[in-house]
């Protein structure tokens, strides 16, 4: 099984602008790669059937495909983590550096080989925050998290069936995932705390209401 990497992606991409492509049999797209197939707006053909990248790749049994699988993960976070301090940082270095340190934090979580039992809930840990409704995006700063916390959710929700799925039959590989599903509600909340100033002439408009 041969794994196709953003990165592989990435380096063919700059050599010739393909607008599809092609996975082989034996292949098995990343969900970086799948993601930067997405941005670009690439099509995948997965033997003769040509598929829409809106159909999420499916996980492979294998251990080794779920470990490069979460790796992909963390890097792809990682990487919209530095997005969102940039654009913050163009605006208040402040809170850009806050940013980072959370950064910093899930990093050290997504790597941590046990962290407790804490329960997950994708309604309680991973629903979308009013504060982010797109009506009432007044600032480039809350267009920025908006789209952020968007990204972050979207990975969740599908990592969190992936992990029901593994709970039962993969324990380590479960238990890594939770890490980092623990790591990404810790990461929200800290980013919440963080660029909540800017949002506080929003909840000011709606009488005060916070959530």
């Amino acid at each position: 099984m041969r794994f196709v990497t953003e990165r592989d992606l990435r380096d063919k991409f700059n050599s010739e602008n393909f607008t599809t492509y092609v996975v082989k049999e034996g292949e098995k797209l990343t969900p970086g790669a799948r993601q930067f197939l997405l941005d670009f707006k690439i099509d995948f053909e997965c033997g003769s059937k040509k598929k829409k990248l809106e159909k999420i790749v499916k996980r492979s049994d294998h251990s080794d495909y779920l470990s490069v699988y979460l790796e992909d993960i963390v890097r792809l976070i990682k990487k919209k983590n530095l997005c969102l301090l940039m654009n913050v940082g163009r605006f208040n270095r402040a809170k850009a550096e806050e940013i980072r340190q959370a950064d910093e934090r899930f990093r050290l979580r997504s790597q941590a080989p046990s962290m407790g039992q804490d329960e997950l809930s994708l309604e309680e840990d991973f629903r979308y925050d009013d504060r982010f409704d797109h009506n009432s995006i007044y600032s480039v700063v809350q267009m920025e998290t908006f789209k952020w916390d968007s990204d972050l959710l979207e990975i969740s929700h599908k990592m969190y069936f992936e992990y029901l799925d593994l709970k039962n039959s993969e324990e380590e590989m479960a238990q890594k995932m939770k890490n980092i599903l623990l790591g990404i509600k810790d990461l929200r909340s800290s980013v919440f705390e963080t660029m909540d100033p800017y949002f506080e002439k929003d909840r000011d408009k709606r009488g005060g209401a916070s959530v």
